[in-house]
């Protein structure tokens, strides 16, 4: 149109990008401390520059089973005489803090493929795929090595249609070789990806790095021209900011790990990683001195530098360029690991002390007065995201006075209202459970005392002050009752 040109301005702008490093510190973050113990125990076995320096959890969980350590072997003795009462204690600790089984994404992907109208050949090569799947919905192999050459019908082609469908099961994205893959795989599926969200999830997430919109811009730029031209989706001089910020926006709402919220096959134990212990004599206090936060080192193994590496600068001078840039990469990626896992306690020390700050009714008064609290209460008074605090809470726990609490328990809808204040859920249901239990010993000493109703249990609450519907107690009830 006349009178309109092209000009070009410079503006500072503050944005979130999503690099191959902040999908793993993501990943890390959300961890349990068990799943974080075996990744650690990976990454040491795949990166000779991570030493385990100790593992206090290990020791002593081998120890109470009878493990000992002879000439560098561990074996297994045989206890002749009976365990001591602590033993016997801490045994029947694990016991209880073993979860119950729970879905995999096998047994998750497998319901959905009985559904679909599949030929034989198709239904056993889906199988073999969704068995070569690991806890993250990841390949653990190459998929072309499924294929059995004695099976005709097995061909490559079969094997793509095949890991088609499965990766269109929910969680869409699984079966692929990695983050990368099945970022760009949801995508393709979700189809409204925008044009260059596309082109970036294509092989070039690293571009992504870059920290201001002008250098992403001018990276990707210098990327189409290298581009086939299916992949040329916009002109040179064409990207914006705006563009940059929508694609990853839309890259950000996809899951780089699609069976994240699956459970793993084996159950494991449940150990806390904080402890949260009030402080003697400080009543008077103010509320943020009342406790204390300590983290447990010991659920995680302590991670070091290897020896061998660690004088790595003053060794350099006598190996060859090519053994250099090798042995600098795995030092890299190794304090990378290092440093996220300290900062993945930072993270979980800080959302504890935020919770604290919430329920220090709970923490002073048990499970009856825990208050209604959102994740975004907790996000605004830690600095993050409310997606990031949901990844924290979700697996991990903590021990206090009044039991083990898995974090996320502490979040808790409003329901019903005591002398003008909010009660949660929980609190509620807790104040139910407290007079159900004090009517069921009534009756235990006069069996002609009825049942409690519904709406006998409606109106004792809303003598204590809680005023909530009928059928809310209902629903509350059963729940108790299946607890």
């Amino acid at each position: 149109m006349p009178g309109m040109g092209l000009t070009q301005t410079t503006r500072q702008t503050q944005g979130m990008v999503m690099s191959q490093k902040m999908i793993q510190s993501i990943s890390i973050l959300a961890m349990s401390a068990l799943d974080l113990r075996e990744y650690l125990y990976r990454e040491a076995e795949k990166n000779p520059a991570i030493e385990i320096a100790e593992d206090e959890t290990s020791a002593a969980f081998e120890k109470s089973l009878g493990f000992s350590k002879t000439a560098g072997n561990a074996r297994l003795t045989a206890k002749k005489t009976a365990g001591t009462t602590a033993e016997s204690d801490a045994f029947q600790v694990f016991l209880e803090n073993r979860p119950a089984p729970a879905g995999t994404i096998q047994e998750h992907l497998l319901s959905q493929l009985n559904l679909l109208s599949l030929t034989e050949t198709e239904v056993g090569l889906c199988k073999k795929i969704i068995g070569n799947l690991d806890t993250r919905g990841f390949q653990f192999e190459p998929p072309e090595r499924l294929l059995d050459p004695a099976i005709p019908g097995e061909t490559p082609e079969m094997l793509g249609k095949c890991l088609g469908l499965v990766r269109g099961l929910d969680p869409a994205g699984t079966a692929c070789a990695g983050s990368a893959e099945s970022l760009f795989v949801q995508a393709q599926i979700r189809s409204d990806a925008p044009p260059l969200a596309l082109f970036i999830l294509n092989g070039r997430l690293s571009v992504l790095e870059n920290r201001t919109p002008a250098r992403i811009r001018k990276k990707l730029e210098a990327l189409r021209l290298l581009a086939d031209e299916k992949d040329a989706v916009l002109a040179v001089g064409k990207i914006t900011g705006k563009d940059i910020q929508e694609a990853v926006g839309y890259i950000r709402t996809l899951e780089p790990f699609p069976a994240q919220e699956f459970d793993r096959k084996e159950p494991g134990y449940i150990v806390p990683e904080v402890y949260v212990c009030k402080n003697t004599g400080e009543d008077d206090a103010p509320d943020s001195l009342r406790f204390t936060v300590t983290f447990a080192n010991g659920s995680l193994p302590r991670l070091e530098l290897a020896a061998e590496f660690a004088n790595f600068v003053d060794s350099s001078a006598s190996l060859r360029k090519a053994d250099v840039r090798f042995a600098a990469g795995l030092i890299k990626d190794a304090k990378w690991i290092i440093e996220t896992v300290e900062q993945r306690e930072q993270a979980i020390v800080k959302t504890v002390q935020a919770i604290i700050e919430f329920q220090l009714p709970f923490f002073e008064q048990g499970p009856r007065f825990l208050r209604p609290l959102k994740m975004k209460n907790a996000a605004e008074l830690t600095g993050v995201h409310e997606g990031t605090i949901s990844r924290i809470v979700n697996g991990k726990y903590l021990q206090c006075d009044w039991g083990l609490f898995e974090l996320r328990y502490f979040f808790s809808s409003q329901t019903g209202t005591v002398e003008g204040a909010s009660r949660s859920k929980e609190s509620v249901k807790q104040e139910l459970q407290l007079i159900i239990h004090e009517h069921e010993d009534q009756r235990r000493h006069n069996p002609k005392i009825k049942k409690l109703s519904d709406e006998t249990l409606t109106q004792k609450l809303e003598e204590r002050g809680i005023k909530i519907a009928r059928r809310t107690v209902a629903k509350y009830r059963l729940e108790l009752q299946n607890k």
